[in-house]
């Protein structure tokens, strides 16, 4: 660089690959592979070009699965860093995907990088809406400390700069951040003139870009480094590059202009400064850019599902697969689960998960949810077989003729909720009584008889810790019971121990807190408005209408009655208008049906109100939402994010000359919490993410989104954001029409959510225990019965540790444990606890995210792992067995 020049100017060539979006994932390969042709041949002619395939790796996958002969080429340009790859699988959408998919994500996306040579070893992820808060301390649990993105940044923007330290809620991790204020698109085909199509460079028009973008860029860059971004979404390669900046150097005194990479970027940035600002939290706002928060509740049928596939890998087969291989001796099927992990991911980037894409790209989402499901439920039978195989049952036998049944618990606390169980109906005919291993009768309660099954709830003894415990259907005991319980239900009221529940005429239900008296009326009323967005954000109409179910008239009856669980089924129909106007400033006079089925359950024991609501939806164009209104009085929801518990404010900034005006809807992984200091109310949600919590003068109420029903991909004529965000293409799918099945749930209770324990009870109610069928006193199995009739294989104290993932190493044949600290420890505080498995491990280590160990850890005469976390830090540890 020229002495007498005093600014750089990193120019990035890059494209931004949405895998699918306003056309499928077919249609945009045919793109891809001419692009990447391209680039092959731009990189072979000018050695000194370099290229940034916007940190994703999966591009390498699609391409090569049509032009495997790139391989050695792609590997040789990525090797010598001219095609920069990673460090993501693909980019995602952080808030709709779970923390542990991010992990995964990066865990896939490293390892395919360093296969083919380089890891770009930035957090380069420039255009999902919003950033999570602990997205810090993720990326430098794989040695990442720079972070480029666009969209999320509020008025705090104008005082941080264009770059700034952004730290975690741990408050120790941090990145140094660049804030792409004028867009990842800031430079995108430099120069070009279009005639028939065909472009040519213009070098004054070129110039006169440059001079604009420089102004707006000086008036936010922290130090004299300017990022320039040469591409946009499925841009080509401009192989005219190298000369158009050799032409802008001659022009400009005092910015010398590099093709160079984001890594190189931010080498120039420290060298520059040293010091920089601060930000802490998450970004969701959206002063520069749309933020585009309506896609928490896009086409809702995509994020139950992937609720569904995330669950059971995270919570069943991961963790039961490597438990069947470490302590049973299963094979750990590694490749089928890494497998079912990259179909998975490749629903997670923004366009796929938001459901703000054409109706064909989601369809395609909905076969891949299917293939998870698919292979997670086969992966997940086999190793619950091979632990059940190896119980000793005959051990604790009740009686000369019995069935063994083993009850998993797949939380990493013991727990006794009622577990489901679909049994042959000759069981039943057959007479018998269920018992635990030490000999006591188990409550049973028939739920639902068919020809050849039943559904059976039953109320299992404690189930110890990520563990089984074993149950006995003795058929020597015919004796009838009549069980002890604490669930009733009488007339239109159910209760339990804790709670007192009543549906009232209109279908509405009211909740006594029975241990402190205190009544909420009006929860599950449900509300109803029209919708004039499109799928990335809703918009009242002109002349807005809401619809509530105040004033129907709802039919209520007793469906279950104990002793495990008592049932209300709360039956009407809203009458709700077909759609928009044809001017789409009203909704229509024609009004159509939906019926609406709500179930509402005690379960014994368990101070928590489940739903069940199936809303068969007819219309179009509206916003359901499911409202839970208290006499709360608080400017604050505390609702459970990746790896944390977030504190977001109930008041809006003013938004003044923002891109888009600030939206009262937010996200939620299971809960959202609201409490004055004496009491509280948590709705617990199963993969309805979208909520808000409204004030008015008699208290907070808490609104759950259920469906949005929308017809476009885009539109520019409504109020919540001024212009399009993609291409005007009509959606009918998204439209939401037909069946939806809801479950949620309700604690109300003493206090905040951590004294309360909600965490807990929301993710019982997400993650519900499994039977499984045991050794039979006269199975004939190869392998001995080793394991006893109970057992935790998983043990991590104290509950403020919050387990996250266990798991087989990627690269090493031992078990991996991951938690964070929910516990306010104060400034600089720790936490001490310790991990015991079944079997104590021979050694044990802590790791960062990417599995790379850092430091031995102490493994006590006690066989267990002791451990200290500060407050939301995230622990990884890896136990050698």
């Amino acid at each position: 660089m020229a002495e007498k020049k005093s600014a750089v100017a990193i120019v990035v060539s890059q494209t931004h690959w949405d895998r699918a979006w306003y056309l499928p994932f077919e249609k945009f390969r045919i793109r891809l592979i001419r692009l990447t042709e391209k680039l092959l041949r731009i990189v072979r002619e000018n050695p000194r070009f370099r290229f940034t395939f916007d940190g994703q790796t999966v591009v390498l996958e699609d391409i090569l699965q049509i032009r495997p002969e790139w391989e050695a080429e792609l590997k040789e340009h990525i090797s010598a860093g001219r095609i920069m790859v990673g460090p993501w699988y693909v980019l995602p959408d952080e808030f709709l995907v779970s923390g542990e998919a991010l992990i995964r994500n990066l865990l896939i996306g490293h390892r395919i990088a360093r296969k083919f040579g380089r890891v770009l070893k930035v957090g380069y992820i420039p255009d999902p809406f919003g950033h999570i808060a602990q997205l810090p301390q993720i990326l430098n649990g794989f040695g990442l400390d720079t972070f480029i993105f666009m969209r999320g940044m509020g008025d705090e923007g104008e005082e941080l700069g264009s770059e700034f330290w952004w730290v975690a809620p741990d408050g120790e991790s941090k990145v140094l951040a660049h804030h792409q204020i004028t867009s990842y698109c800031n430079a995108g085909y430099l120069g070009y003139v279009f005639e028939d199509g065909v472009p040519r460079v213009d070098y004054e028009r070129a110039t006169e870009h440059i001079k604009r973008l420089l102004e707006n860029l000086r008036k936010y860059a922290t130090v004299p480094v300017f990022y320039i971004s040469n591409g946009c979404d499925h841009f080509e390669p401009q192989p005219e590059l190298p000369d158009i900046l050799k032409h802008l150097n001659r022009v400009f005194d005092d910015v010398q202009f590099v093709q160079a990479t984001p890594e190189e970027f931010f080498a120039h940035v420290k060298r520059a400064r040293k010091e920089f600002k601060i930000y802490r939290g998450e970004m969701r706002a959206a002063r520069y850019h749309y933020l585009l928060s309506g896609v928490f509740s896009s086409r809702i049928y995509l994020k139950q599902a992937n609720f569904r596939c995330q669950t059971l890998l995270e919570r069943w087969v991961e963790p039961f697969c490597a438990i069947a291989h470490f302590a049973v001796g299963h094979p750990y099927p590694d490749a089928h689960i890494n497998y079912a992990w990259r179909t998975l991911l490749k629903n997670h980037p923004h366009d796929d998960i938001c459901g703000c894409s054409v109706d064909e790209v989601h369809r395609e989402n909905e076969t891949r949810y299917m293939l998870v499901e698919q292979v997670g439920d086969m992966l997940l039978n086999e190793a619950l077989n091979a632990i059940a195989l190896r119980i000793d049952t005959a051990s604790s036998a009740p009686s000369d003729d019995w069935q063994a049944f083993a009850v998993f618990n797949p939380l990493p606390w013991d727990r006794n909720d009622p577990v489901a169980v679909t049994v042959p109906q000759a069981w039943l005919k057959d007479g018998g009584t269920l018992k635990d291993c030490s000999g006591s009768p188990v409550p049973v309660q028939i739920v639902q008889t068919g020809d050849e099954h039943a559904l059976v709830l039953i109320k299992p003894p404690i189930v110890p810790s990520l563990g089984y415990t074993t149950l006995y259907l003795d058929r020597t005991d015919k004796q009838k019971r009549e069980w002890a319980t604490d669930v009733r239900a009488e007339g239109n009221t159910i209760e339990n121990e804790f709670l007192r529940v009543t549906a009232e005429p209109n279908g509405t239900i009211t909740v006594v807190d029975k241990l402190t008296g205190k009544s909420y009326s009006g929860f599950n009323l449900l509300e109803d408005t029209e919708d004039a967005g499109d799928e990335y954000d809703y918009s009242p109409a002109e002349n807005s209408q809401t619809i509530t179910s105040e004033n129907v008239k709802a039919k209520v009856k007793v469906i279950e009655s104990g002793p495990v669980r008592a049932s209300l089924l709360i039956s009407y129909d809203l009458q709700l208008p077909e759609g928009l106007t044809p001017d789409r400033k009203g909704r229509s006079k024609r009004m159509v049906r939906c019926p609406v089925q709500v179930k509402v359950s005690l379960n014994s024991g368990v101070p928590r109100v489940d739903f069940e609501v199936t809303v068969t939806n007819n219309a179009k164009d509206h916003r359901l939402r499911a409202l839970f209104p208290t006499d709360i009085q608080t400017d604050v929801a505390k609702v459970e994010e990746h790896f944390h518990v977030i504190e977001r404010s109930l008041n809006l900034p003013e938004g003044k000359n923002w891109a888009q005006p600030p939206q009262p809807t937010n996200h939620m992984d299971s809960f959202v919490s609201v409490d004055d200091g004496a009491f509280g109310v948590t709705v617990i949600s199963e993969g309805l993410p979208e909520y808000e919590v409204r004030k008015d003068s008699k208290g907070v109420t808490i609104c759950l989104t259920l469906l949005r029903c929308i017809g476009w991909l885009s539109r520019g004529d409504f109020k919540t954001r001024p212009g399009h965000a993609g291409p005007q293409i009509a959606t009918p799918d998204a439209q939401c029409l037909g069946t939806h099945t809801f479950r949620y749930a309700v604690a109300v209770h003493k206090r905040d959510w951590r004294e309360s324990g909600v965490m807990r009870l929301a993710h019982e109610h997400n993650v519900p225990m499994r039977i499984f069928p045991a050794r039979r006193k006269d199975q004939k199995h190869p392998a001995e019965a080793t394991l006893p009739v109970s057992c935790s294989f998983l043990r991590v104290e104290p509950a403020d540790f919050f387990v996250t993932a266990v798991k087989r190493a990627e690269d090493r044949d031992s078990l991996i444990v991951r938690f964070y600290n929910t516990r306010d420890t104060g400034q600089g505080g720790e936490t001490k606890g310790s991990i015991c498995l079944w079997c104590p491990p021979k050694e044990a280590h802590l790791t960062n995210l990417n599995e790379e160990r850092k430091r031995k850890l102490r493994v006590g005469k006690d066989g267990s792992v002791q451990i200290s976390a500060k407050a939301w830090q995230i622990v990884t540890t890896e136990l050698v067995l």
